[in-house]
C-alpha cells in the first residue's frame, strides 16, 4: 500500500467525485474516515452518509496542493475556469492544468502569450522584478516632490498657482505608487498562487501516469 495516503489525515475535510444524471461533479466538505487497509480505498462521511471513494481517484482530488486548486474553481464563474473543474471531475488533471493556464491569460496582458507554467513563472518573476524597481523609484519621486510642495510658500497668485500644481503632481505619484503597491502586494501573491495550483495538478498527473 502508498505511503502517499497520508496526503490527508482522518476527519480533515476532503473532495470527492458525484455522479448526477449522469453527469460527474466535485463535493467539498467531506469528512475522510479512514482508509480501508487492504483497499486503500477512502471511507467519507458527510450529513450522516457514507460513501467508499476508491484509492486512486481520491488521491487524484486530494493531493498535496490540491486545495490551492480546488480555491480557484470552487465557485468559479470564468469560462476556464468551469472548464477547469469539469475537467477535474473527469479526473482529467493535465485538462485542468491546461485550463488554469488559459485562465491566466485573461488576468494581465503580459500573460496572454504563456503555453506552458514556466512561461508563467518567467512573467510572474519579470512583473515582480519591474515592481520593485518602479516602487523604488517611485517612492524617492514621491519624497522629493512631497518635500517640494512642502517647501513652496503661497505669498501671491503664481506662488499658490505652483503649489496647486505640485500638490496635482504628488496626487498622481501617490496613485501610480498605489496601483504598483496592490499589483506586487495583491495581484502577485494571487498569481503565484494559480501558478502553484497548476504545479500540484501537474506533479499529480505525473505521479499518477508512473503508477498506471
Amino acid at each position: 500500500m502508498s505511503g502517499r495516503l497520508d496526503v490527508k489525515t482522518p476527519r480533515r475535510t476532503v473532495r470527492l467525485r458525484r455522479e448526477s444524471d449522469g453527469q460527474k461533479s466535485l463535493e467539498d466538505g467531506w469528512s475522510l474516515v479512514r482508509f480501508e487497509p487492504e483497499s486503500g480505498n477512502a471511507v467519507c462521511e458527510r450529513d450522516a452518509v457514507r460513501v467508499i471513494c476508491p484509492r486512486r481517484e481520491f488521491e487524484a482530488l486530494n493531493f498535496p496542493g490540491s486545495d490551492a486548486a480546488w480555491s480557484f474553481v470552487a465557485n468559479a464563474a470564468e469560462d476556464e475556469l468551469i472548464k477547469a473543474r469539469a475537467a477535474w471531475a473527469e479526473l482529467d488533471l493535465h485538462g485542468a492544468a491546461n485550463a488554469l493556464l488559459r485562465y491566466a491569460h485573461e488576468l494581465d496582458p503580459a500573460f496572454r502569450g504563456i503555453q506552458i507554467l514556466p512561461d508563467l513563472d518567467e512573467k510572474i518573476d519579470k512583473i515582480n522584478g519591474l515592481c520593485q524597481k518602479t516602487l523604488d523609484l517611485l517612492r524617492v519621486e514621491t519624497k522629493r516632490k512631497h518635500d517640494e510642495y512642502e517647501r513652496q510658500t503661497t505669498r501671491n497668485a503664481s506662488e499658490t498657482e505652483r503649489k496647486d500644481e505640485l500638490l496635482i503632481d504628488l496626487r498622481d505619484l501617490e496613485d501610480r505608487y498605489a496601483a504598483q503597491a496592490y499589483r506586487h502586494d495583491v495581484q502577485l501573491p494571487e498569481w503565484r498562487r494559480l501558478a502553484e495550483a497548476v504545479r500540484s495538478l501537474e506533479a499529480e498527473n505525473k505521479k499518477q501516469a508512473n503508477i498506471a
